[in-house]
């Protein structure tokens, strides 16, 4: 049996030689195919050599043959060893969105040329005629721009930039740090690319597409990174948009990275804290703590995969946090949402027994509960809570509270 997804979907599998010869290939270097949750979508993860089909698909073999296809075009596509500007970092993705499309249309036809159902039906012949295109490229000469059109224009029908400039801000905001289980290329070499925490910092961090995308997007958002001062801990203050690496830590480069991807999680979880009791604060602020952890994670994860020996990942995390991060990373570019909230919560279970202090006994939700007790002016309990009145805050009521200091 080729897959597991069921005898429906191998044996349209079976009419397709091209897919079915890829499949082949990746089984024999260790990849799976498997269904997820339900609802929870489709990924490709490089990291841990996995396509994901949704469950709530199962049961439709058309389906499940089209995900794979896509899958297997984008894992073909060669990404480009150096990246001279945005634009060049752009349009390669819209290739390797058009090196999907085009794989699932050659699946296409094969299965229709042996027997089968047409697996794509009317599903995209309303908004573009897909097989002008492919036709159109399979007679080109020029390949690889007529691929990065073939994605722009699947890109377009999808998400509706009007210009290239919209690409470029949908790539920042969307593409490259939130959909990286959508294999982004393994390589960033971007020369543009900038932490101000020194050259090696930089090299490492480009390793981790998904940490690259978050920093160019919390530096359009106006961000800082600095080193603060030694021994004073790393943190993250949200309502200065800052973040501070302790300089003790700078001979470290992996304890740096390693920090700064704890710290970009804060700072893109966008939901802010509860202020209204304690319980809800501590809460709040788990959940804050949870999203940190992910993105780190994902960040070691990501490194390891393109050859970063430093990184230990079995020494960091549990190993119950592998699945938590695919659904986060599936669901991440939300920042709201039971789903997103779901993961959060079984992560953040598992930390708040932590110690964040041996010596002390003091553990994750405790500093957070001190924090509550020190904050008072960034909540002013009016009769809303007590008399059912409304409840204001003061003009001071961005977040300025730090991130669990590290």
């Amino acid at each position: 049996m080729l897959t597991h997804l069921g005898d429906h979907v191998n044996d349209l599998i079976e009419k397709s030689p091209s897919l079915h010869r890829d499949l082949v290939q990746l089984d024999g270097k260790g990849w799976i195919f498997k269904y997820g949750e339900n609802g929870q979508g489709g990924f490709t993860s490089k990291a841990t050599k996995t396509i994901v089909l949704d469950r709530k698909k199962n049961g439709n073999p058309a389906h499940a043959v089209i995900s794979l296809s896509r899958a297997v075009g984008y894992l073909a596509h060669e990404p480009r060893s150096k990246y001279s500007s945005l634009e060049d970092i752009v349009n390669c993705h819209m290739e390797q969105i058009g090196c999907g499309k085009i794989n699932t249309i050659k699946v296409q036809r094969e299965i229709a040329s042996n027997g089968g159902p047409d697996i794509l039906g009317n599903t995209d012949g309303e908004k573009v005629n897909w097989n002008k295109e492919y036709d159109n490229y399979l007679n080109s000469k020029k390949r690889r721009n007529d691929r990065e059109a073939i994605g722009k224009l699947l890109f377009r029908w999808d998400a509706s930039p009007k210009s290239f400039d919209d690409y470029k801000d949908a790539y920042n905001t969307i593409v490259l740090g939130k959909l990286s289980h959508l294999n982004f290329p393994q390589r960033q070499a971007s020369e543009f690319f900038s932490t101000g925490l020194g050259d090696e910092v930089d090299e490492m961090i480009k390793k981790s597409p998904s940490l690259v995308g978050d920093i160019l997007q919390l530096n359009k958002e106006k961000w800082r990174i600095n080193y603060g001062k030694n021994g004073q801990g790393s943190h993250c203050v949200k309502g200065n948009k800052i973040i501070v690496i302790d300089h003790k830590d700078s001979p470290n480069v992996e304890a740096i990275v390693d920090t700064l991807a704890h710290e970009v999680g804060h700072a893109l979880y966008k939901v802010p804290a509860e202020l209204h009791s304690k319980k809800a604060f501590v809460q709040s602020r788990m959940l804050d703590e949870a999203a940190a952890i992910m993105c780190a994670m994902n960040t070691r994860v990501e490194m390891v995969s393109n050859g970063e020996r430093r990184i230990d990942l079995e020494k960091k995390y549990p190993a119950s946090f592998s699945n938590n991060r695919d659904v986060y990373l599936q669901h991440s570019r939300l920042k709201r949402g039971e789903k997103l909230n779901t993961v959060l919560s079984s992560v953040a279970a598992e930390i708040t027994p932590i110690s964040i202090n041996p010596a002390s006994g003091l553990m994750v939700k405790d500093y957070y509960s001190n924090q509550y007790d020190g904050i008072p002016k960034l909540r002013i309990l009016t009769d809303k809570i007590r008399h059912g009145f409304e409840t204001k805050l003061t003009a001071s009521s961005k977040d300025n509270s730090r991130s669990l200091e590290r």
